[in-house]
């Protein structure tokens, strides 16, 4: 970037800058999903997407193990829940790694929740 004095103001000074890739600050509803026993019995059912909020970039999904139901898991693009035929009623977990991914305006970005699923 150059500036140069104009009429009584008078010079010549240059510099240079680099405008940094911006944050992405994700946000992930807690909201608790549900779904019916019933619904259970033949087959899996998923329940509602996890809601991701900031994101500029392509989104993925991970369950993370630890602090996870074995009778839940996440499509990896969707980020609908899948929960496993035969679940019994109840209250279950997954932990869920959110990614936003890097890009040539945006700094990569991940947020880890506990989402829990209830089966009524």
């Amino acid at each position: 970037m150059t500036v140069i004095g104009k009429g009584k103001y008078f010079g010549e000074n240059t510099a240079e800058f680099t405008i940094n890739p911006a944050a992405q600050k994700l946000t992930v509803s807690k909201a608790a999903k549900s779904v019916k026993a019933n619904a259970l019995k033949k087959k899996a059912v998923f329940t509602s997407k996890v809601v991701v909020r900031g994101a500029k970039t392509k989104v993925t999904y991970a369950k993370v193990a630890k602090g996870s139901s074995k009778k839940l898991t996440i499509d990896k693009k969707s980020g609908k829940i899948k929960v496993a035929k035969k679940t019994k009623k109840g209250t279950y977990k997954i932990k869920v790694k959110v990614t936003a991914a890097k890009a040539k305006n945006y700094k990569a970005a991940s947020i880890t929740k506990v989402i829990k699923v209830v089966v009524k």
